[in-house]
């Protein structure tokens, strides 16, 4: 049923999208297909919410491994979908609204609450993240990797040569990781 709904949801959007923009010009035309390629993504990543949250069978997120030099982090899940608890030295990282961060116990509150951003372009990365309008950024691949962000400062998770840190969120190799399921 969650399934059904979601494709109604792209085929509205996009019916939407289409029929909104009359399609005079090339720079229109890319300006529509910039939109529904938004809409697709969007609808995907709300396919992908319905998944993990009616799907027990789907493998949350156990570990976050490092771009800048490896380091290995595990994580936890939360309540909700998409969001998880950072573990580091027997604790849980947490976070306030003021940029305090330290290691304390489990108290299942948003203070400890992370979310992670699979980064596939730069174009959603600046946008998303980074709040920076996308029409000034060349599209480029990026690959794909995570951003680890906590959900009440909005910070970033950071590692410098294994020190971690919560930091604004910038485009940094220091604030991406790969998203693992198991340790090798």
């Amino acid at each position: 049923m969650d399934i059904i709904i979601v494709i109604i949801i792209l085929f509205l959007s996009i019916t939407f999208a289409v029929n909104y923009y009359n399609i005079y010009t090339i720079e229109q035309f890319d300006e529509n297909t910039n939109t529904i390629n938004g809409l697709l993504k969007t609808t995907a990543n709300l396919y992908k919410y319905v998944l993990l949250k009616k799907n027990p069978n789907i493998k949350s997120i156990n570990y976050i491994k490092s771009h800048q030099d490896g380091s290995i982090i595990n994580t936890e899940q939360a309540d909700n979908a998409g969001e998880y608890y950072v573990k580091l030295n027997g604790g849980y990282l947490t976070t306030d609204k003021y940029n305090n961060y330290g290691i304390t116990e489990k108290t299942q509150t948003d203070n400890e609450i992370f979310t992670i951003h699979n980064i596939y372009d730069n174009k959603y990365y600046y946008k998303s993240l980074l709040d920076i309008d996308s029409e000034e950024v060349d599209a480029k691949e990026y690959g794909n990797f995570g951003i680890i962000k906590s959900k009440v400062s909005g910070q970033c998770l950071t590692n410098e040569d294994s020190k971690i840190s919560l930091e604004l969120c910038r485009d940094t190799e220091k604030q991406r990781w790969s998203i693992i399921n198991e340790v090798e």
